[in-house]
């Protein structure tokens, strides 16, 4: 005998833990500072982008390391950088972090800025652990599951409505553009996106899946 399963229980089973938001923290060790940004990351693009933020951003960095956990549930990957640091002294580190704390679809990024004294291969594990640890513990940690993106457009009367509805599913509306109609993404729960199409269609609102 089947059973329908319910929107609520799909998101559910595909619940995992990541980052609410951007996060960033300092951590200073022998005069060496490591400034490490964390963000929610579904996807190697995603990350890749905050690596290409962070290296823009530190410039004068003398290395830029990184680590990312990303594609869950579907297709998981990791992958972590040191950036010519010695082997194993900083991506796996970031790595680690991430590990520790349960968190998936999270990117985290450590620029270095030497600062005259050597750490050695054990103390650079521990500073870029812990700068990486300092970011993520300044940030949120929350449920997630998989998103799916959907262009949109419907009438301007509608389009409060119809945000609305997508928030209320646990979604949001990005890049909106306001004209004689209103075009947006509506990046919504994957579990949830009959449902939204459902809710917002008869408002007018009409697009396809990215």
């Amino acid at each position: 005998m089947s059973k329908k399963v319910t929107s609520t229980q799909q998101q559910r089973s595909e619940q995992f833990v990541t980052l609410a938001g951007p996060c960033t923290a300092e951590t200073v060790v022998e005069r060496s500072r490591f400034i490490a940004h964390g963000r929610r990351a579904d996807t190697r693009a995603e990350a890749q982008s905050l690596i290409k933020e962070v290296a823009a951003a530190h410039p004068q960095a003398t290395h830029v390391c990184w680590a990312y956990r990303v594609g869950w549930p579907d297709m998981p990957e990791e992958y972590w950088s040191d950036a010519g640091e010695p082997s194993g002294t900083a991506g796996r580190p970031i790595q680690n972090a991430i590990l520790g704390g349960g968190l998936h679809n999270v990117a985290v990024v450590v620029a270095r800025y030497y600062g005259g004294t050597k750490l050695g291969v054990r103390g650079l594990i521990d500073a870029y652990r812990l700068a990486a640890k300092a970011a993520l513990d300044a940030g949120k940690a929350v449920p997630g599951q998989p998103m799916v993106e959907e262009a949109l457009e419907c009438p301007y009367g509608s389009y409060r409505q119809v945000r609305h509805q997508i928030e209320a599913l646990g979604g949001s509306v990005e890049h909106a553009a306001f004209a004689e109609t209103v075009r947006f993404v509506a990046r919504v729960p994957r579990a949830s996106a009959k449902e939204c199409a459902a809710m917002v269609r008869p408002l007018g609102a009409k697009g396809k899946r990215k």
